[in-house]
């Protein structure tokens, strides 16, 4: 009998087994532990042991016993990794050759630093995004694609790397929803996108040239941080007719007003199925399948064509880095923090008691004749208090022009997405959502002709107070926060190994067993 302890699975077939090393033979058992005892351990004690298996829910097996690769010619730890794609469009269906004219570098980090109390926050234990990213993604930049699809370029060795085709607008084809990494010194190469071909290609024009350098975007490079450098181009080209002075046109309000976890426009741009967003909660399971191309992000995003058309003209003077930052944005998954700083303060918790309290108000107010009992998740600008659509909506005249004179003599639709906290998932380009425009049919009513009347006046205190109650607990978005300035977590390079070397000594030799025990 091994010493090593067998690694317990459960599969999804509900067939139960285990796979165990027994004199040095790895062998697969009909296992008899309850449900949720299977899949507790993870070969805990037989992982020296096992050097590399392949596992999957349903078949688990070993690779082929093999000795480490000789790591004794690896360079010091500067030297950069080269990554050979030899054709791009290999596996790549449906997509012209030509359409690709760059690749994108993505390094997906991990977290060395500490985070807020509180969570999980939708299973992530530091809050990134509404279930889209659990970790914090670092753009690297970008290398030119050759005539025949061929792309050599160095980059970062020990790093966590991802790809993504983009087209001659910026604008992703498909993503790598994986990731790899390379030692330093080490060149790895794979002969396409998911390809299915096996066959030796022809001289890559990339590889007979010097590898290319990652160069950055138009924007730059690095994290990308939605309150600090989405929102300001929000405000700068959208705010005005979605949120601002001009009204919220459409039901789209793109304004930066605080929510429980993140900002009005953010949670705008996900519950509208806006930006070719994928969901990763790990019930939605068709979010692992393998897409095909311009199945996600920019690339069937409304907003991207919204952006690409100029949206009638009113984007003439959008810079490109602006729409190159948008569309990176939404290709990275739609992140909302973009580093890993953080305060003391993960969500903003002041603003789920005025629920209860608007509520009140507005039954005093005889709102509720016509709504339903419940509050909006973009109805409280806690920012700019103001401009909260709980305000405007029913007010009839305002000198700032803020009023939108939008109450009707009729049942309102019901709220499709309340205060969004952690019972809601957000909908995704696989399943997709629209909350509608407010519909203005019937007869106008007027609950508050002015800014004056008691009604508005008891509402806005509500959310005036909500605002100071949120500040005294600032998240890291929000102003006065006392930032703790976090840090992701370096790769060291793999130590060189001795040819002949054994790592784990004392490990026994391990054989796959065939059909016939042999």
């Amino acid at each position: 009998m091994s010493p090593f302890a067998a690694g317990e699975f459960h599969s999804a077939s509900a067939v139960r087994f285990r796979v165990a090393v027994r004199n040095g033979i790895l062998t697969r058992e009909r296992a008899v532990l309850p449900w949720r005892r299977a899949a507790r351990r993870f070969l805990s004690g037989a992982w020296p042991a096992l050097f590399f298996i392949l596992l999957s829910s349903y078949s688990p097996a070993l690779s082929a016993a093999t000795s480490l690769p000789d790591q004794s010619a690896l360079a010091a730890g500067g030297e950069p990794a080269k990554f050979l794609l030899n054709d791009v469009y290999a596996g790549l269906s449906g997509v012209k050759r030509g359409e690709v004219r760059k690749l994108r570098v993505v390094e997906t980090t991990a977290r060395a630093s500490g985070a807020p109390q509180g969570g999980p926050w939708w299973k992530q234990s530091f809050l990134v995004s509404w279930q889209g990213a659990d970790n914090v993604k670092n753009f690297l930049g970008v290398v030119p694609v050759e005539a025949d699809g061929s792309v050599c370029f160095e980059a970062p060795p020990g790093r966590a790397l991802s790809f993504q085709a983009l087209d001659k607008d910026g604008r992703l084809i498909r993503a790598m929803r994986t990731t790899v990494s390379a030692a330093p010194g080490v060149t790895r190469s794979c002969h396409g996108c998911h390809a299915r071909d096996y066959s030796a290609p022809p001289a890559p024009l990339a590889a007979q040239k010097p590898p290319a350098q990652i160069k950055p975007e138009s924007w730059g490079r690095g994290g990308i941080d939605y309150p600090t450098m989405i929102q300001p181009i929000l405000d700068a080209y959208c705010v005005k007719c979605h949120g601002g002075e001009d009204g919220i046109a459409a039901g789209l309000d793109y304004s930066g007003g605080w929510t429980w976890a993140f900002n009005i426009s953010y949670e705008t741009m996900l519950k509208n199925s806006l930006t070719g967003f994928l969901n990763g909660e790990n019930s939605a399971s068709a979010a692992s399948e393998s897409l095909s191309a311009r199945k996600q992000g920019s690339a069937v995003a409304p907003l991207a064509e919204q952006l690409a058309s100029g949206h009638h003209g009113r984007l003439r003077e959008l810079p490109q880095s602006s729409l190159d930052l948008l569309l990176a944005w939404m290709d990275g998954n739609c992140g909302y923090h973009g580093n890993w700083d953080y305060s003391e303060h993960a969500t903003c918790d002041a603003i789920l008691p005025l629920r209860d309290k608007l509520l009140t108000a507005m039954d005093q107010a005889g709102c509720l004749r016509c709504h339903q009992k419940e509050i909006g998740s973009d109805w409280i600008n806690l920012a700019a208090p103001e401009y909260s659509r709980l305000l405007r909506a029913p007010l009839a005249k305002d000198p700032r022009g803020l009023a939108l004179s939008w109450c009707r003599d009729r049942p309102a639709r019901r709220v499709r997405w309340p205060l969004i906290t952690m019972k809601q998932q957000a909908p995704d380009v696989l399943k997709p959502a629209r909350v509608l425009a407010p519909k203005l049919e019937g007869p106008i009513v007027r609950p508050f002709p002015d800014t004056e009347a008691p009604g508005y006046r008891s509402l806005l205190a509500i959310i005036q107070q909500g605002r100071e109650e949120a500040l005294q607990k600032p998240r890291v978005d929000m102003p006065g926060a006392v930032i703790i300035h976090g840090q992701g977590r370096p790769i060291p390079p793999l130590p060189a190994v001795q040819p002949g070397s054994n790592p784990h000594p004392g490990s026994p030799p391990l054989r796959a067993e065939g059909p016939t025990g042999k």
